[in-house]
């Protein structure tokens, strides 16, 4: 029988090229079944990034905001999502944002 969490997140993120906000909700499950023993995680948020520097794939000083699904098993945790710019023309229209980490 799985052992349940669930509420909301608040997540911030900076590097090189932009820096980003992540709100959303989740649930997270300790499972212990013939199966399949481990947790697993769900989340769905909605981010709001900043380009600056020099970011991959678009200018510096542009704003997007889009949905981002996080997955997590175990200890590996997988996020994709897809931004799209705010206001203005120039650079890139949309952004696809991804992350793959692997927990102690």
């Amino acid at each position: 029988m799985p052992h349940c969490a669930q509420g909301f997140l608040i997540q911030a993120d900076a590097g090189s090229g932009g820096g980003k906000l992540s709100l959303g909700v989740g649930a997270r499950a300790q499972v212990d079944e013939e199966s399949f023993r481990g947790t697993a995680g769900v989340a769905l948020r909605l981010a709001l990034a900043r380009t600056w520097g020099n970011p991959i794939g678009t200018e510096p000083g542009l704003t997007y905001l889009g949905p981002e699904l996080d997955l997590s098993v175990i200890r590996i945790n997988l996020t994709l999502g897809v931004l799209f710019r705010v206001p203005g023309d120039r650079g890139s229209s949309a952004l696809f944002s991804w992350g793959l980490g692997f927990g102690l």
